[in-house]
């Protein structure tokens, strides 16, 4: 399948309203400029914590307004600071992440929202990796459109939603490049 595939795929559906995660770092954003550049029904969702960088919420409140575009901010400094409780193995960035994820989730069973967009790029091996043997053998899904979400985390996707990775065949500096280019 090829890389737009996702998009026919989207405009065949009753619901192509889509959800996006927006760190507001460099990968997130390219996403949305695409988004919004083909003119898509989209909906950021912003994930926020006392030890993080305001930075990035101003990025993402400000792309949002730029764009205007629903911004659903979530600070889950709770839920994190409980997970971390006890934990003893290492960095904890895959608690963080699993925390997000499951707070996302809850957001999807609504039914409101039938996709997730990710900023996953090339550089995004190990991911890259996990989906194509999450697809393997699946003629409905591939890279660029599938429902692996973060099934090693122990969070799947509520049935019928789907993930698109519009950037996932730019590397980091592709993605740099293509943010200088749109200004």
């Amino acid at each position: 399948m090829n890389k737009k595939a996702w998009l026919e795929e989207l405009k065949r559906t009753n619901n192509g309203k889509i959800l996006l995660m927006l760190s507001g770092g460099k990968d997130s954003s390219a996403c949305l400029t695409i988004l919004r550049k083909m003119d898509l029904d989209v909906t950021a969702i912003h994930f926020k914590h006392k030890w993080g960088y305001v930075l990035s919420t101003n990025e993402a409140r400000r792309l949002c307004s730029m764009f205007d575009i629903p911004l659903i901010e979530i600070d889950f400094t709770e839920a994190f600071s409980l997970a971390v409780v006890g934990y003893d193995g290492g960095r904890p960035c895959l608690l963080c992440k699993k925390e997000m994820y499951k707070m996302i989730i809850d957001v999807l069973k609504h039914g409101e929202y039938m996709w997730l967009c990710i900023g996953d790029n090339l550089n995004d091996r190990t991911t890259i990796n996990r989906i194509e043997r999450h697809i393997a053998g699946r003629e409905d899904e591939h890279l660029y459109c599938s429902s692996y979400f973060g099934s090693e985390l122990g969070v799947c996707l509520p049935e019928n939603v789907r993930v698109i990775r519009p950037i996932l065949d730019l590397s980091s500096v592709d993605v740099e490049n293509y943010l200088s280019e749109i200004g």
